[in-house]
């Protein structure tokens, strides 16, 4: 068990096919971020072969939520799995330009 309130972050997650889709509402920071990290371990193994993460519902993403999102992201390298953020808030989008990982963590859906 995380030393979190369970309150700060929110994540679903629905596993269709080879496709895992992770939703998140709340406070993605040093609190969460364990946490996230724990769910895309769960999940960064076969059948999935691609991990989706919806950030909308972010309202806050600090420097240990980003951190998650790259460890998150090298696992499922490490896995062979496709790993990327299809939508973010404003407050998400904002950090990612800011620290230069938007290119390598934002999924461009077409």
């Amino acid at each position: 068990m995380f030393d979190d309130d369970r309150d700060s972050l929110d994540i679903d997650t629905q596993v269709c096919g080879d496709v895992a889709q992770l939703k998140m509402r709340g406070v993605l920071d040093k609190t969460s971020a364990p946490r996230l990290i724990s769910t895309i371990h769960d999940h960064a193994h076969p059948p999935v072969r691609r991990i989706d993460l919806d950030c909308d519902g972010v309202d806050l993403l600090d420097s240990a939520g980003v951190r998650a999102l790259i460890v998150g992201r090298n696992e499922a390298s490490r896995a062979g799995i496709d790993f990327g953020v299809v939508d973010q808030s404003r407050a998400v989008s904002r950090v990612l330009d800011r620290v230069g990982l938007s290119g390598l963590l934002i999924r461009q859906i077409s």
